[in-house]
């Protein structure tokens, strides 16, 4: 069941999750498209995120934004990072000097080379935030040497999170407290309990189906329906976790 509606503002609205957004011409999404995109959400029930760019939007786009309840999603150079609920680190390097908010959630995008030798930086972010979602960009790149390093890191972080929950704390960092918590499949839901709307007016699958390379990923031009026709997602049991075999079987909760 849709719970969420996912609205890119721009082409170059930031990723959130492991692909890179390949667009780096600005395009907002229009602003009938945009009332559009809310109606269609308020029509569904479905809770709204906006995913930002870099720049800042015009002033005419703030009141249309704020006109329904919704989470903002950022990445860490927006002028108005301060507003976000979700600030995005698309480089480790943002992090530097960066004013943390307790509140608020963040996610540092990065390769497995910058991790494995930077596994301090995200022990320092940790205790500062709501929470730290990190996500490993070359994850498919991984080796078995890799995985050894991976598992000692992971252990390093454990050790100080144990630590943290000693002294009365709750800090949570993804790839260790999700899985914690988790007694069930949490995956991203795309085209089952979320969509996304681009700045074309069609729905997608998720941002990655159209803002990615399509010699990696998917073709851009997969869309599930738009603004004008509705969705049309194409068997959408096959997003469901039931017609997954193996996602099904893993108890690897994430």
């Amino acid at each position: 069941m849709l719970q969420y509606l996912i609205i890119l503002l721009d082409d170059t609205s930031t990723s959130y999750c492991h692909y890179n957004n390949e667009r780096t011409e600005r395009k907002l999404i229009s602003l009938e498209d945009l009332k559009a995109g809310i109606f269609f959400g308020m029509k569904e029930n479905l809770m709204i995120q906006y995913v930002y760019p870099s720049h800042e939007l015009p002033a005419e786009y703030s009141e249309v934004l704020e006109s329904i309840d919704h989470s903002k999603i950022m990445p860490a150079d927006n002028p108005d990072v301060a507003k976000a609920d979700v600030v995005v680190f698309n480089h480790w390097k943002q992090t530097n000097g960066f004013n943390f908010d307790a509140n608020t959630a963040y996610v540092l995008r990065i390769s497995k080379a910058d991790l494995f030798d930077l596994k301090e930086l995200v022990k320092e972010i940790v205790p500062k935030v709501a929470k730290l979602n990190v996500v490993i960009t070359d994850v498919e790149s991984f080796t078995d040497e890799d995985f050894a390093i991976y598992k000692n890191v992971l252990q390093y972080w454990a050790n100080d999170i144990e630590n943290l929950y000693a002294d009365g704390k709750s800090p949570q960092l993804n790839l260790l407290t999700d899985r914690m918590m988790l007694d069930k499949m949490n995956n991203c839901g795309a085209a089952d309990s979320n969509v996304t709307l681009a700045t074309d007016g069609k729905f997608y699958v998720c941002p990655a189906f159209y803002q990615a390379n399509s010699d990696t990923i998917i073709s851009k031009s997969y869309n599930i329906g738009s603004l004008l026709e509705g969705l049309d997602i194409k068997n959408p049991q096959l997003y469901k976790l039931d017609h997954a075999p193996l996602c099904r079987k893993c108890d690897s909760y994430q």
